[in-house]
């Protein structure tokens, strides 16, 4: 039995350097200031500054996650049939018992990643809520009352954030999400079962579900980074400094 615990790690200074190093240029731009927002706005400021500070969470948790990635996870081969049975099916056969531990905690901080990206995209549209004193409360398809009553005030930004919900880097992030948090695990080894009724006998079908490599989930998450780098540069060129 592995002991993760002995596994755990806090990256140096150096590794954390280079870990941001390719998506530095990125980072930067996710950022809404807030210094000339009067006082009569407090809201608006809070929420500004609480951006801010899930960017932050976001950006230390991106860095574990790249940690653990670049240990190494010897995954993209996750299935292999034994030689013994070809019927009988070996999973990470080129994993060592160090790679169990390393992958279960790039597996760990993968599932929170996910939800504190879709926390700050969130958050823009409390922060355009605010801008435009739109007075919108929380609840059940609040983003998507934000985009209509936008539309009025700026058209163009509105259509803009209706297009960020068909955009396959939201979509691909959203199902990651939706997988990590409300359904079974992509990264974890799985079966499903269906059952057809035919002419009154009733057959189960089992399936092996595919396993989402270590590979894969990093290449979301970069392309995610990319994409809320994209949006708060648009939402900033549609209403300027925010006041």
């Amino acid at each position: 039995m592995v002991n993760i615990m002995e596994y755990a790690k806090i990256p140096s200074d150096d590794e954390i350097q280079e870990i941001l190093k390719p998506v530095k240029s990125k980072f930067e731009k996710i950022n809404f200031s807030h210094t000339k927002v009067s006082f009569t706005n407090i809201d608006l400021k809070d929420w500004i500054k609480e951006f801010n500070n899930r960017v932050n969470d976001f950006q230390v948790n991106y860095v574990f996650v790249m940690a653990y990635y670049n240990e190494g996870i010897p995954d993209d081969n996750w299935k292999a049939k034994t030689d013994i049975n070809k019927e009988q099916i070996r999973f990470f056969p080129e994993f060592a018992d160090k790679d169990f531990a390393i992958n279960y905690w790039f597996g760990f901080y993968v599932d929170s990643l996910f939800a504190r990206y879709l926390g700050l995209v969130d958050a823009i549209y409390h922060i355009l809520n605010c801008y435009y004193k739109l007075n919108i409360h929380d609840g059940m398809g609040y983003n998507l009352e934000v985009i209509e009553r936008i539309k009025s005030k700026n058209k163009k930004l509105s259509d803009y954030l209706a297009s960020i919900i068909k955009d396959r880097r939201f979509k691909r992030t959203n199902a990651n999400r939706q997988s990590q948090i409300h359904n079974f695990r992509k990264n974890q080894i799985h079966y499903t079962i269906s059952r057809t009724k035919k002419n009154g006998v009733i057959r189960k079908n089992i399936k092996l579900e595919r396993y989402k490599t270590s590979a894969e989930f990093v290449k979301d998450i970069n392309d995610s980074i990319g994409l809320l780098s994209e949006i708060v540069c648009n939402v900033k060129k549609e209403i300027g400094d925010i006041q």
